[in-house]
C-alpha cells in the first residue's frame, strides 16, 4: 500500500517535471485513500503550482493547510513569496512575507535574504534596505549574502556611490568573521559558522568585483585599483579579462599574488563555450568596453607579464571622440591655461542663451572652438557611462521621449513647457539626436553633459544622420569635429531601462521586424565590439517549406503580438517602446500593441516603482474614445 513518503515523491517528481495537474491528482488520490497531507505534502504542491506560474493556488494552499491543523513553516512562506514576486506581484510578495515575520518563523537569514533580492529585483532599494534593517532589528545579523544582494541592486539602478558606501561594512564583517574563528574562548558552532561563510569564496569574489565595478563607472580609478590590491591580498581570484587594465596600475605585490592565483590565462574559445559562459563574457566585454585602450587578457607567467606578440594584438583602437576628449581644448590652441571650473555649466549656459534667442532673426552659430569643449565635457561626463542606461525615475518627474529632428525653435518650445534641464522638470530621452541641426545637437549635449541624470541621448540606427552633421560641419569649415561627432553618435547609448521594466530604444521596422532578429541586433548594440569567434546568429522564424503567400504575409506584419509579450516576460519587462525614423510601437505584457506617428511620448512612474506610458495615437473612425493610449499595471 503507498505510504505517504511515496505519495510526496510523486508529487515532487511531477512538479519539477511541469506537470502540475498530474501532480494536483496524485494529492486528490492520496485525500482519497484516507491520507493526511503533510508539512512535505504541502510544500511539493505549493513548489508544483510555482513552479507552473499559478502563484494564486499556492495562496490557497497556505489557506488551507492552516485549516487542516497543518502549521505553515518557512519553506512554504518563503517559496510562495518567492513565485508571487516572479510573476509580478510585489504587493501580495510583502504581505506574505510580513505574516511570515509575525509569525516568528523567519528563523534563519534566507529569507530575509529572499525578500531583499525581490526589492532589488524590484528596483526599490530603499524597501530593500528597510528589509535589512528589519532583519538586524530581528536578531538576525546581515550575512556576506546579504550585502552581495544590496550589491547587485545598486549597481544594477547605477547608483555608484551607495554601492562604493557599502565597502566598510563589508570589510568590517570580514575582519568580525576571522575575530570569531581565530577566538580561542568561541563556541564551537560561532567557529564552525564563521569558517563557513569565509569560505564562500565565491560570493566574496563577487562581492568585490562589483566594488570595483562601482569605482569604475563612478569614476574612482584610484580607489577599483584599491580593490583590487585588498582582493589579492585577502587571496579572492581576480578576472584577467575584466581587470587588466587596473593590474597594470597596483602595486607590484599586488600583481605577484594575482599571478600566483592562477598560473596560465587562456583565451576562451567561443564555440566550444557553454551557453552560460558565453553570457559572462559578453558581460565582460561590455565592462571593459567602458574603458578606451583595455587590454584584453594578461598572460600570468613565470614572470607576470604580457607577451610581447599578443601585446601588438590586444589594443583596442582609439574612437575619434577619445582622442579628441584626451586634450584640453585650451591646449589644442596653444594655451597655457589650466582646465576651468564647471565648465559644463558655463557651457550649457551659454546654450540656454542660444535656444531663448532663437526665434531672433540673427542667430548666433555655435564656434568651433565651443563644439571641442562640449564634446569634451559630454565625453568625461558620460564616459563610464554603460550601452544600456538605468534611470530610476521618481513619481514626481516625467520621462519626455523625443522623436523629431530637433532644432533651437523645437528645443526652445519643449524646455519652456516641461521645464528646463537641472530645474527638477522633466527626463528628457532623445532618440534621434544626430538629426538635429548641429546647433541643436550642440545645445543637447551639453545640457547630457551638465546634467547627466535628466537628459539622455540614444544611438539611431540611421546612418543618413551623421552624414547630415557631417556636412553642417564641413559647410562651418570645421572638418574635424565632423569625425568626432559622428564617433559620439556612434558611441551613444544603445537603450534606456527605466525602473527596470520599461524599455527606450531605437530598432528598425518595428511593424515587420521579427521579436528574434531585434533581440540580437539589440544584443549586438549593447557590446560595441563583438566578441572574437563568436557566430551571429538569427534564430530561425520557423520552418523552411512554407506557403509562399502565407510567408510573404508574415514578412509583413512581423511576430504576433503574444511572441513580444513572451519576450518581454522572459527579460523581466513590462513595457517596451521602439522607434523606426518614422513610427513609434508600444508593446507591454497587460495590453495590446500601439503605434503612432507622433513626435514623443509621455512615461510616469506609479507606486511601487510602476510606469505608465502616455502615447499620442490617431483616433480611429470606427472607435470610440480619446486620441491618447494609457497602459498602466
Amino acid at each position: 500500500t503507498p505510504e505517504t513518503d511515496n505519495y510526496n515523491h510523486l508529487i515532487d517528481c511531477y512538479g519539477q517535471s511541469g506537470q502540475m495537474t498530474l501532480a494536483l491528482q496524485v494529492a486528490n488520490r492520496m485525500r482519497e485513500a484516507g491520507i493526511s497531507w503533510n508539512q512535505i505534502t504541502y510544500l511539493k504542491l505549493i513548489k508544483a503550482v510555482v513552479a507552473s506560474g499559478q502563484v494564486e493556488l499556492a495562496l490557497r494552499l497556505l489557506t488551507r493547510m492552516r485549516s487542516d491543523g497543518v502549521r505553515p513553516g518557512a519553506p512554504h512562506y518563503t517559496c510562495a513569496f518567492i513565485g508571487l514576486a516572479r510573476e509580478g506581484y510585489y504587493e501580495d510578495a510583502s504581505r506574505v512575507f510580513q505574516r511570515l515575520v509575525e509569525l516568528g518563523g523567519a528563523k534563519d537569514p534566507f529569507a530575509w535574504n529572499m525578500m531583499m533580492a525581490i526589492e532589488c529585483r524590484r528596483g526599490d532599494m530603499d524597501a530593500a534596505m528597510e528589509v535589512l534593517e528589519s532583519m538586524k532589528e530581528a536578531g538576525w545579523p546581515p550575512n556576506i549574502t546579504s550585502y552581495s544582494i544590496m550589491l547587485e541592486g545598486y549597481t544594477g539602478i547605477s547608483d555608484w556611490p551607495s554601492a562604493l558606501a557599502l565597502r566598510d561594512t563589508v570589510l568590517d564583517l570580514r575582519q568580525s568573521l576571522i575575530r570569531i574563528a581565530k577566538d580561542p574562548v568561541a563556541t564551537e558552532a560561532a567557529a564552525s559558522a564563521a569558517k563557513l561563510e569565509l569560505n564562500l569564496t565565491a560570493t566574496w569574489t563577487k562581492v568585490y568585483h562589483l566594488l570595483v565595478d562601482a569605482a569604475v563607472y563612478n569614476a574612482e580609478w584610484t580607489r577599483g585599483v584599491a580593490f583590487i590590491e585588498e582582493l589579492t591580498e585577502l587571496g579572492l581570484p581576480v578576472n584577467y579579462y575584466k581587470h587588466a587594465r587596473l593590474l597594470q596600475d597596483v602595486s607590484s605585490s599586488a600583481r605577484h599574488l594575482a599571478a600566483q592565483g592562477d598560473q596560465e590565462f587562456v583565451y576562451p574559445d567561443w564555440n566550444t563555450e557553454p551557453e552560460s559562459a558565453k553570457v559572462q563574457l559578453r558581460a565582460q566585454r561590455r565592462w571593459s568596453s567602458q574603458v578606451p585602450n583595455v587590454q584584453k587578457g594578461i598572460v600570468a607567467g613565470a614572470q607576470g607579464r604580457v607577451l610581447e606578440s599578443e601585446r601588438q594584438e590586444a589594443s583596442l583602437l582609439l574612437p575619434p571622440h577619445v582622442f579628441s576628449a584626451s586634450f584640453y581644448p585650451s591646449w589644442l590652441d596653444g594655451a597655457d591655461g589650466e582646465m576651468e571650473e564647471h565648465l559644463d555649466l558655463k557651457l550649457w549656459k551659454s546654450c540656454r542663451k542660444q535656444i531663448q534667442n532663437a526665434s531672433k532673426e540673427a542667430s548666433h552659430q555655435v564656434s568651433p572652438r565651443t563644439g571641442h569643449e562640449i564634446l569634451y565635457v559630454y565625453h568625461h561626463a558620460t564616459v563610464h557611462r554603460r550601452p544600456l542606461v538605468s534611470v530610476s525615475l521618481p513619481p514626481s518627474r516625467p520621462l519626455i521621449g523625443r522623436t523629431l529632428p530637433e532644432s533651437l525653435e523645437t528645443l526652445r518650445e519643449l524646455f519652456e513647457t516641461t521645464g528646463w534641464p537641472g530645474q527638477s522638470g522633466a527626463v528628457y530621452v532623445f532618440m534621434r539626436p544626430g538629426a538635429a541641426k548641429l546647433d541643436a545637437f550642440l545645445a543637447m549635449l551639453a545640457a547630457a553633459a551638465a546634467y547627466p541624470e535628466d537628459v539622455f541621448l540614444l544611438r539611431s540606427e540611421d546612418p543618413g544622420d551623421a552624414a547630415n552633421l557631417a556636412l553642417e560641419c564641413r559647410e562651418r569649415k570645421c572638418r574635424s569635429m565632423s569625425f568626432f561627432l559622428s564617433s559620439t553618435l556612434k558611441h551613444l547609448p544603445a537603450a534606456v531601462l527605466v525602473n527596470r521594466r520599461f524599455l527606450v530604444a531605437n530598432s528598425s521596422d518595428v511593424i515587420k521586424t521579427k521579436c528574434g532578429h531585434f533581440e540580437e541586433s539589440f544584443r549586438r548594440a549593447l557590446v560595441h565590439q563583438p566578441i572574437p569567434g563568436e557566430m551571429q546568429v538569427v534564430p530561425d522564424e520557423g520552418p523552411d517549406e512554407e506557403d509562399p503567400d502565407e510567408e510573404e504575409k508574415k514578412k509583413e506584419r512581423g511576430d504576433a503580438a503574444s511572441v513580444w509579450v513572451s519576450w518581454l516576460r522572459r527579460n523581466r519587462l513590462h513595457q517596451m517602446i521602439r522607434y523606426d525614423g518614422n513610427n513609434l510601437r508600444l508593446d507591454g505584457v497587460m495590453h495590446r500593441p500601439a503605434l503612432s506617428k507622433g513626435e514623443s511620448f509621455r512615461a510616469r512612474a506609479q507606486k511601487g516603482g510602476e510606469v505608465s506610458v502616455d502615447l499620442a495615437l490617431p483616433e480611429m473612425p470606427d472607435e470610440d474614445g480619446p486620441g491618447s493610449f494609457l497602459a498602466w499595471f
